[in-house]
């Protein structure tokens, strides 16, 4: 009888040495549950960075659009303005929205802005010819494009002030962009 219990305690704690490695090996309903709500965590923050930066991403293409198109606009009237003989600001009385210039050539050439579509862009109108100086993914609001054209008395040339405002997209949303644009350009008098 004393041989039976000794094995009976052996195969016991045989049991209960098993049964300790296989709580060991295995993970508990707590441990699972907080490892799948940090990972939730973790991927939810990479997913909001991710749009986050794309986002960004829109709106730093959109104000690079709307750099490139007026630095190009403003450069292109500076030279017309600087190659011309005599301009004119259309009304005389600021705020001016045209301007008419002659060149040396004695042709004459309108800027201004032109509706394309429900859409404003700056235009350069030569005879029978219009030259966009913005592109149509731009929009120029209505009444900011404006001239001065300044005729000094004492024998210096004339000079025209330009002033314009690009934007894209929609007002409000979160990739709108909206730059001013102004220079002042003197006439070359030969």
């Amino acid at each position: 009888m004393g041989r039976w219990r000794k094995d009976a305690y052996i195969a016991s704690c045989a049991e209960t040495e098993e049964m300790a490695m296989i709580k060991k090996n295995g993970f508990t309903l707590i441990e699972l549950l907080i490892v799948v709500t940090l990972s939730g965590m973790l991927i939810l923050a990479a997913v909001s960075l991710f749009f986050t930066s794309l986002v960004g991403n829109e709106k730093t293409s959109s104000a690079l659009s709307v750099k490139q198109n007026g630095d190009y606009a403003i450069s292109q009237i500076g030279r017309l303005i600087r190659n011309s003989r005599t301009a004119t600001c259309v009304p005389a009385s600021p705020p001016s929205t045209q301007l008419t210039l002659i060149g040396n050539d004695g042709g004459t050439t309108t800027l201004g802005a032109v509706a394309v579509g429900s859409r404003y862009q700056i235009a350069s109108t030569s005879a029978a010819l219009t030259g966009y100086l913005t592109g149509y993914d731009v929009n120029i609001p209505s009444g900011s494009v404006s001239f001065t054209c300044t005729n000094p008395t004492d024998g210096s040339p004339a000079y025209v002030s330009v002033s314009f405002t690009l934007t894209k997209g929609v007002v409000g949303d979160r990739d709108y962009v909206s730059l001013p644009f102004k220079t002042s350009v003197g006439l070359r008098t030969y």
